[in-house]
């Protein structure tokens, strides 16, 4: 599971990428960046932090729809809208707010002792 959703975030960041660069000449770095240092926090969190498999399945579960919300946001406000680069702008805005979400949620785990305290990835 934890493949296949990370398999399909590559994916889809990957061709968004190449869709921003040819486009507009711009490699769409920014959300490229930003999935990169959201699934980096996630698998951290995963491997760090997550001993109980029932609190691992539910982190898979709620990232997985998370990235459904990104997805029907990005397609709502795009609909129709052929601008590649805005929409990777967009996009990394979003992984930015999850990022943080997730952040916050590192921070409750330490101070509950499910993660060993200063573990903090960024």
């Amino acid at each position: 599971m934890k493949k296949l959703f990370y398999m399909a975030g590559l994916v889809l960041i990957s061709s968004m990428a190449a869709h921003a660069q040819s486009a507009q000449g711009h490699p769409g770095q920014e959300a490229y960046e930003s999935e990169k240092e959201l699934n980096k926090l996630y698998h951290y969190i995963q491997e760090t932090c997550l001993h109980a498999a029932e609190v691992g399945q539910a982190l898979a579960d709620n990232q997985t729809l998370w990235l459904q919300y990104r997805e029907t946001q990005l397609d709502l406000r795009f609909y129709g809208v052929y601008d590649p680069l805005e929409k990777a702008k967009f996009m990394a805005k979003l992984n930015r707010q999850r990022m943080e979400e997730l952040d916050a949620m590192l921070a409750d785990m330490e101070r509950n002792g499910q993660c060993p305290s200063g573990t903090a990835l960024r």
